[in-house]
């Protein structure tokens, strides 16, 4: 039987296209089976032979494609979803008695809130490892307590890293952190300016190392050689920091962060206190130009069905007596009907920052997710389907 070289390519995902366009990346031979033997390693608890695995990821992700070959590596059960659909979900769980999941912040949040969990039997399942997106720590304490959880923890990864990067011993209790680096792995935070190294709880870009780490974008070697830096570690362009015991935090990536007169707002720490009003379903928070102070904090409310009379500067208000001033609302508050998310969960908030650069009349303004609603419910309309609504949200309370 041939030999094939280690870091031939096996597989091609495409990254999130979260701040800009979507690349074609490589996953070798090498990085995947490297990734599962780290994340394998009994200090995680990796699921037993005798356990059931839910997967509810697509396998066109490296998290979904990862996390199923984790599963069977262990000799793992694995059940597979062919799309998440929460009631479905819950029944899979309840079932087929599944142990363990692999799930998005959307999951953690259904399962920490949604009235549908209410008199289901979930004791089954004794594991969630939740990544592809920041998390608030209200709807991860809430999801532990409300399910009796022994273990809920979050991982971190990218694609182009070829996999998971850092991931929380099993039995730590620091819910908000993304963990500590895998074996063999060289984690780093530096200041994006100076390329400095950081100290503990100094915010800066996070640049990884590690066995796994072979960066390749499918015939694009520019986009290959700009992600890596002049020592070999590789450019997450997340802004993250890490406490004093080495536990890493990511808070958002850094093209997203605001820039308010040269200070800097963090997105994730604005929309974690919006979440905390019971009107609010779910949020975005995106920078506004503003041709005095650079960029202004906005946010994109999701109203709770319970408080559909919630006003914009009732959240405004919600959020001024909670966190520093220059990190206010000052670009407004925009009721939205849905917040544009990525297949792991993230916000994509450079679809939010396109409302301001395609609509003239405020009065018009719609989201890309309303819109998109709208070109397929005329598409459907065509093909003279009767089960399809248009749907175009107006947003509601601009700002003065």
């Amino acid at each position: 039987m041939a030999t094939l070289p280690t870091k031939q390519t096996l597989l091609i995902f495409f990254s999130a296209g979260t701040t800009g366009l979507i690349k074609a990346v490589e996953i070798s031979h090498k990085s995947l089976i490297v990734n599962i033997q780290q994340i394998s390693c009994s200090i995680y608890a990796p699921p037993t032979n005798k356990e059931r695995f839910l997967l509810t990821l697509c396998l066109h992700h490296i998290f979904g494609a990862i996390s199923a070959y984790y599963a069977l590596a262990n000799g793992t059960t694995l059940f597979c979803m062919s799309k998440y659909v929460a009631k479905n979900f819950l029944d899979s769980i309840e079932n087929h008695k599944i142990n363990v999941v692999h799930a998005t912040p959307t999951i953690v949040q259904m399962l920490a809130f949604d009235p549908l969990v209410e008199g289901r039997d979930l004791s089954t399942l004794r594991s969630i490892i939740v990544a592809g997106a920041p998390i608030d720590p209200r709807t991860m304490t809430a999801c532990k307590e409300r399910l009796q959880l022994k273990d809920l923890r979050q991982a971190y990864g990218m694609t182009e890293i070829g996999g998971v990067c850092t991931l929380s011993h099993f039995g730590c209790n620091k819910m908000t952190s993304v963990g500590v680096p895998l074996p063999g792995m060289i984690v780093k935070v530096v200041n994006w300016e100076s390329k400095e190294l950081c100290t503990p709880n100094q915010l800066g870009q996070l640049l990884v190392m590690g066995p796994q780490v072979q960066p390749s974008f499918y015939k694009n070697p520019k986009a290959t050689n700009e992600i890596v830096d002049t020592f070999g570690y590789l450019k997450t362009g997340d802004a993250a920091y890490y406490d004093e015991d080495g536990y890493i935090y990511i808070l958002d990536r850094i093209k997203d962060l605001i820039k308010y007169k040269g200070a800097l707002v963090c997105p994730s720490e604005v929309e974690n206190i919006l979440r905390s009003h019971p009107g609010v379903e779910d949020c975005a928070v995106v920078g506004r130009q503003d041709h005095v102070s650079g960029e202004v904090p906005a946010a994109f409310v999701v109203k709770n069905a319970q408080h559909q009379l919630l006003a914009s500067a009732e959240v405004r208000q919600h959020v001024a007596g909670k966190i520093a001033q220059f990190k206010d609302l000052r670009g407004g508050v925009f009721f939205v009907s849905e917040i544009p998310r990525s297949v792991c969960g993230k916000i994509l908030r450079r679809h939010l920052k396109q409302y301001w650069e395609r609509t003239t009349s405020r009065d018009n303004f719609t989201t890309p997710v309303d819109n998109l609603k709208s070109r397929r419910a005329s598409s459907a309309a065509e093909k003279r389907d009767p089960t399809t609504v248009s749907t175009r949200t107006r947003l509601l309370n601009k700002p003065k």
